[in-house]
């Protein structure tokens, strides 16, 4: 199925905003925040509410309507919560990752202030290395005191997996024409790019040479069609029909009949989730078609199950689905009454069995029990208002659980160098 218009500006957080398409389009349905402030300081009134047009200039989909911005930090911590647990984050629009303990205290921060690009996502390496996705623009290795390891230039997005020696792996995008139907047209390729833990790029595996025919003919016919019209093909990128696959997951599995290092990834506008062997480019596995719905995270749990973040942008509710990719068995293993994050998302298995989950659109991160009670409670207390008055919160792309064996032997405080 090939998301509408109106589709396709929610799954960028804006909605009912069909006659601004061709504005949204030149934008990618959004962009950065405009001012960058300091970690830990709120920002000046800045946003302006009047007029869809600069809405979708300023990148103003990445701070939230807060209906609670009294909400800040952990508002609930129960007795039966996992204790002493470490957890790493980024708020989206920032330049700075925060690893929190359980009551909200920042035990240490990562952060390049001057940075242009605000961070995307952020993973822990062992010893503190931080790597940072500045989206489209860089693979960023900093150590455990900010400093700068290296920089490479590369449209990183979404995610990367570590490999035991240090190796990443990266999800990329790079555009790429393709003939359809007796007319050359663009499509956004992902990549899996594998970079050394120097900084060098070593390999790039297309998803477009692999999955192609899981596209569906009548989304390339979608963008011949608005090229036909008269859009200039440079402006079909990230957030349009040409964005064929929207890779947003990526984590290195064990799998059987792998040659290679074999990848689980989510690819989001497929609605599938795919192991694809990094070594042969076969494609392993696959499922979801015509089950999830913009889905995100997908990882293997050490029983054989996967977990995933099914988003439900067409019902407009969220699950978490655990599925057998041996049988294809699924169930839902939380859903709530207003749990629903159109953008984003993640869930991670937390000891106990309990789920630690990121209801990004809201800047909420929670951790449920087998019984779905909610046990531990965090908002992004990175809070902006708009011109109108409004507060407005930061999504966060993904909390995740730290294993205190990656971390330095002593904690120095928060803070690079203290």
């Amino acid at each position: 199925m090939i998301p509408s218009p109106d589709r396709l500006c929610r799954r960028a957080g804006i909605r009912s905003l069909v006659p601004l398409l061709a504005g949204l389009a030149l934008a990618g349905c959004g962009g950065e925040e405009p001012v960058a402030v300091a970690p830990g300081v709120e920002a000046a009134p800045t946003l302006d509410d009047g007029g869809a047009a600069r809405l979708a200039a300023l990148g103003y989909v990445d701070w939230r309507d807060a209906p609670d911005p009294e909400k800040r930090g952990v508002t609930i911590h129960e007795p039966g919560a996992v204790p002493d647990e470490l957890h790493l984050y980024t708020s989206r629009p920032r330049r700075f990752a925060h690893l929190i303990d359980r009551s909200g205290a920042i035990v240490h921060e990562w952060a390049i202030p001057e940075d242009p690009v605000s961070w995307h996502h952020v993973e822990l390496a062992p010893g503190g290395d931080l790597y940072v996705i500045t989206k489209d623009t860089a693979l960023t290795r900093l150590d455990w005191d900010s400093n700068l390891r290296w920089r490479l230039p590369l449209p990183a997005h979404h995610d990367l997996a570590l490999a035991g020696d240090g190796t990443a792996y990266v999800i990329t995008r790079q555009r790429r024409e393709i003939e359809h139907a007796g007319r050359t047209i663009p499509v956004v390729d992902d990549r899996i790019v594998e970079v050394s833990p120097d900084g060098d790029v070593r390999r790039s595996v297309s998803l477009f040479d692999r999955l192609r025919d899981r596209v569906p003919s009548s989304r390339l016919d979608a963008v011949a069609a608005q090229i036909a019209a008269g859009t200039n093909p440079d402006e079909l990128g990230r957030d349009t029909p040409a964005d064929v696959f929207h890779t947003n997951s990526i984590q290195l599995v064990p799998w059987e009949g792998a040659t290679g290092p074999a990848a689980l990834l989510s690819v989001r506008e497929l609605n599938r989730l795919v192991v694809l062997d990094l070594g042969s480019g076969q494609v392993l596995w696959e499922w979801g078609d015509r089950i999830l719905e913009a889905q995100h995270h997908a990882t293997l749990q050490p029983d054989g199950t996967i977990l995933v973040f099914d988003n439900g942008i067409e019902r407009e509710w969220s699950r978490i689905l655990r599925l057998d990719p041996r049988s294809g068995f699924h169930e839902t293993v939380y859903s709530a009454r207003g749990f629903y994050s159109e953008r984003r998302g993640g869930v991670e298995e937390l000891p106990r069995g309990h789920l630690l989950i990121t209801e990004s659109a809201r800047g909420r991160i929670f951790e449920v029990d087998a019984d779905g009670r909610v046990l531990w409670e965090f908002y992004n207390p990175d809070l902006t208002t708009s011109r109108s008055g409004k507060r407005k919160r930061a999504p966060v792309y993904r909390m995740t659980r730290v294993d205190p064996s990656l971390l330095p032997a002593r904690l120095d405080g928060p803070g690079p160098g203290r």
